[in-house]
């Protein structure tokens, strides 16, 4: 049990993914689902493509309340309420991966000095490259230094089992979309559009033939789809995601064509 009081050590939230065996995962949310048909009309989006990260996580077996020595090897009192330990970010010297609940989700306090958590510190779990893992109160924010203390797991308390962590917040992910403009001259007209944060909209649009019968078939960007147009409504059915390998269901017919940007 030690307090970790240099700033070598302290929190680095720089987003990097954890140490192994922990690591970040990339998928991808499609609404509506690849094969699932949509009816849409002219202006209005078809397929909706986003990419979103997890960062591994720790699930405790049970909430937890002990203890552990600080200052002056005088013991103080810690809990972890919200079993869920999320990552929060690495040790400057990489070393160490930390883990922690929610804002409200953990508690430290002293017998005479009450309540230790000031807004920005946290209580959790830490894991060095090796897998060994330490509970942790983080009181920088308290002392306004970096102020770190750490014991060992024993045979008693919860078991901490590695997860898939929650996605990120979708309202700040980039995402994809494909969009019906209606049909004209024979030809169905497409626009695809990228929202990346930070950036301006990326917007192509592309048209594709139809038979007399409205039904005719595309691919933009990966994704591949089959169309059947009428007046107003068009039925459509995307057969392919932007990321995908392989279609959910056989191709359509006709066979996708080639698209033809609009100039």
């Amino acid at each position: 049990m030690r307090s970790v009081m240099a700033a070598g050590l302290a929190l680095s939230l720089l987003g990097a993914a954890a140490p192994q065996p922990a690591q970040s995962r990339e998928f991808v949310v499609s609404v509506p689902t690849v094969g699932s048909p949509v009816e849409v009309t002219p202006g209005e989006e078809f397929y909706v493509e986003t990419i979103v990260a997890t960062q591994p996580a720790y699930r405790l077996a049970r909430p937890f309340e002990s203890s552990m020595a600080g200052a002056m090897g005088l013991p103080f009192s810690f809990a972890i309420d919200d079993p869920l330990l999320v990552y929060q970010g690495k040790s400057r010297d990489q070393e160490w991966t930390y883990y922690a609940p929610k804002e409200g989700g953990f508690r430290a306090s002293h017998g005479l000095l009450g309540n230790l958590i000031t807004p920005g510190d946290s209580v959790g779990l830490r894991v060095d490259r090796h897998g060994n893992k330490q509970w942790f109160v983080d009181l920088s924010a308290h002392y306004g230094m970096p102020t770190i203390w750490t014991r060992r797991l024993k045979p008693k308390d919860p078991e901490a089992t590695l997860i898939d962590g929650p996605a990120a917040d979708l309202k700040n992910a980039e995402y994809k979309r494909l969009v019906y403009l209606g049909v004209e001259q024979g030809r169905m007209r497409i626009r695809y559009e990228w929202y990346q944060r930070g950036f301006a909209a990326e917007r192509d649009e592309f048209t594709f033939p139809v038979d007399s019968q409205g039904r005719g078939a595309g691919g933009v960007k990966g994704a591949e789809f089959s169309v059947v147009a009428g007046p107003v409504k068009a039925l459509i059915v995307v057969t392919k995601g932007m990321t995908a390998t392989d279609p959910i269901v056989p191709p359509p017919e006709p066979e996708p064509h080639r698209p033809t940007p609009i100039a």
